[in-house]
């Protein structure tokens, strides 16, 4: 029987047992194992900072593996522990890269957010021997390596130590680390600190960015770049400082991978060519919704009794200020001069020492955080305003409806829970226009329900009544059918219509019908139906037109199978996605159509027909949905 190669990490763990603690410092490992080798490679140790698009980074080096090992480069993400792929274990993208930072500082305690169930729970990365030892491997076979975790950033001087010490494998290594302005970087790690507040959290709930920013004020962390760089500096003589305000880069991933004296050329050909890159942890929800919620609950207007009701709610108010009161500025209590003069100060001196030639931008930004990112909504002033008291009385008022969820299932012959869902939604008094996105379901349901005479057969009858007449408000019904997709919207056609080989895109629609018929659709039954409004003047000032009382909603349906496609191309837009976003944005959203009415509110049904597309992936489908949202968000 032939005997079959005894596994590195097979063997090297039997060393472990005898020499190495699981729960120790990896000193013991380091001792014992690491061997100096002039084999004339590199090792890049990318530490961050946290909040500098760090985890961007992490996601993406997954993605360019293949890349990376052509430049020479590899990783010890992929090693196998106690039977388990070893990124299904805790939280986050790539918890390897976390655990392995931890073999350099003590294990600590962190709090993370499930943001699925809205819970808090404690999390542990200890030290794992196995990725160390994947990474004297790599040593071993004269290959580049890798690394990337902001956690490095927490190491104490000891901890720099081991790890030049395990470095010393590879005959070159470099330090990156991201410099971030000192007055944005607080504001953003505030926010990414605070949104995982419970509600047991009183702490959190109490401290302020005020109170954040005048104790960052009198002393920077010790993860701040400043403190890292001196600490890096007594063991590595290459540290490379990027710029994570650089606007000629896409991003910090593209800072990274492209810094020509890394000779990461493949990943950086690979980044330069994708035309989508999803930013992981791209800012939080406002917290302004969370405080006034909590605001609210602390003055007895509301009853908040766990985690995920605050979410609910957090989510209405913002509903509520964005749509019913137009997005008008809350009232703000910002830091008194004297904290702003020294954070500024504080500020430029970073700026002068690291990039002295974008002082002036900085300046510019900062006086306009100043009233805003390093500010808190007076919470007290803003519920004292009528609108708001009735809001949060009327929630609960309708607590039932706040904790019960909006869903139903829908099918061609059960469909009356999900219209009456529906028609509670969307009432004469709010003066709001509708726009429902989707396939055949969306299609079957929108015309199954009383939606077209409400969004459409009524406000067209409407216009043509006096009041109306006199505003100078235009109305055109648009019908659309399966092909000449773009006369519907009144779209340029492209020269050249593309097709999916020549689109540059993976894993988009159409697939069958329209994949072999430019400008129609692969749905044979998705006939948009919809009012177009054109306001010449102010509708408010025309005649005795009570519109609150007349009730002009419209709206309608307008096809859209998947969440990426390419059935309608104009010469600006390849997408039927960013061409829908644009028209949204030029024809529905003038500024009087705002005025008068507000963004649509657009209801989007999208993901089921790109579920069908051959070999799609889990982050494939997701970066499609994304694609979507990224689009429709801005406009809706």
């Amino acid at each position: 029987m032939e005997q079959k190669p005894t596994s590195i990490f097979k063997t090297q763990s039997d060393i472990v047992e005898q020499r190495y603690c699981p729960v120790s410092k990896s000193s013991a490992y380091l001792s014992s194992n690491v061997k100096v080798r002039d084999n004339g490679m590199h090792a890049v140790v990318h530490v961050g900072l946290a909040k500098t698009g760090t985890t961007t980074i992490q996601r993406l080096s997954i993605d360019l593996k293949e890349s990376l090992k052509l430049d020479g480069f590899e990783m010890p993400w992929s090693v196998k522990i106690r039977e388990e792929e070893y990124w299904q274990l805790g939280d986050g993208p790539l918890p390897q890269m976390k655990i392995f930072a931890h073999c350099f500082h003590p294990v600590k305690e962190k709090f993370q957010l499930n943001e699925a169930t809205y819970t808090v729970k404690k999390v542990q990365y200890e030290c794992e021997s196995d990725i160390l030892h994947y990474g004297s491997d790599i040593a071993a076979r004269n290959q580049s390596i890798f690394l990337s975790s902001e956690n490095f950033a927490h190491i104490n001087e000891t901890g720099i130590e081991e790890l030049s010490e395990y470095l010393s494998q590879w005959s070159k290594q470099t330090i990156i680390v991201f410099y971030r302005r000192y007055y944005d970087w607080i504001t953003s790690l505030y926010r990414q600190h605070t949104k995982t507040r419970a509600l047991k959290d009183t702490r959190k709930w109490e401290r302020s960015i005020l109170d954040f920013a005048s104790r960052v004020i009198k002393q920077v962390p010790k993860n701040y770049i400043s403190e890292l760089q001196s600490r890096l500096e007594k063991k590595f003589d290459n540290i490379i400082v990027m710029n994570f305000h650089d606007l000629s880069k896409a991003g910090p991933h593209e800072t990274l991978f492209c810094d020509k004296t890394l000779n990461m050329t493949h990943a950086c050909e690979e980044i330069q060519n994708e035309d989508d890159v999803p930013h992981e942890n791209k800012g939080v929800t406002n917290l302004d919704y969370f405080d006034l919620v909590y605001g609210a609950m602390k003055a007895g207007l509301i009853k908040i009794d766990s985690d995920k009701k605050m979410h609910q709610v957090a989510t209405k108010v913002q509903d509520y200020h964005q749509s019913m009161l137009n997005n008008t500025a809350l009232k703000r209590v910002c830091p008194p001069q004297a904290d702003l003069d020294m954070l500024l100060n504080v500020s430029l001196t970073f700026e002068l020492k690291y990039f002295p030639g974008q002082v002036d931008s900085l300046e510019s930004d900062f006086k306009k955080q100043a009233t805003t990112k390093l500010c808190k909504v007076d919470v007290d002033q803003t519920l004292k305003k009528k609108e708001w008291g009735d809001f949060f009385r009327s929630i609960t008022n309708s607590s039932n409806n706040i904790s019960s969820n909006i869903a139903c299932k829908w099918s061609p012959g059960q469909n009356d829970k999900c219209i009456t869902l529906i028609s509670k939604r969307i009432e004469p008094s709010l003066q709001r226009r509708w726009l429902f996105f989707g396939d055949s379901t969306v299609f079957r349901l929108f015309n199954s329900s009383s939606l077209p005479e409400v969004l459409v057969h009524s406000p067209l009858e409407k216009i043509n009544q006096q009041c109306y007449h006199y505003s100078q408000l235009e109305c055109h019904q648009k019908k659309g059918e399966r092909c000449k997709l773009n006369d519907l919207f009144g779209f340029h056609y492209r020269d050249h219509w593309v097709p999916h080989n020549e689109s540059g895109l993976n894993f988009i629609g159409p697939r069958n019908y329209g994949a072999s018929n430019p400008y129609c659709t692969d749905c044979s039954e998705c006939f948009s139906d919809f009012l177009q409004y054109t306001l010449k003047g102010n509708a408010s000032s025309y005649g005795s037109c009570d519109r609150s009382k007349n009730g002009l909603v419209y709206g309608g349906y307008i096809h859209m199978e998947y969440a990426r496609d390419i059935e309608i191309q104009t010469p600006e837009f390849l997408t039927t996605q960013e061409n829908l976003a644009a028209y949204i944005s030029r024809v529905w959203n003038t500024p009087n159509l705002i005025q008068e009415w507000r963004r649509p509110v657009c209801v989007v049904s999208a993901g089921l027909h790109d579920a069908t597309i051959k070999d799609i992936s889990t982050p494939d489908y997701a970066k499609n949905i994304k694609f979507m949202l990224d689009k429709f968000t801005p406009v809706c």
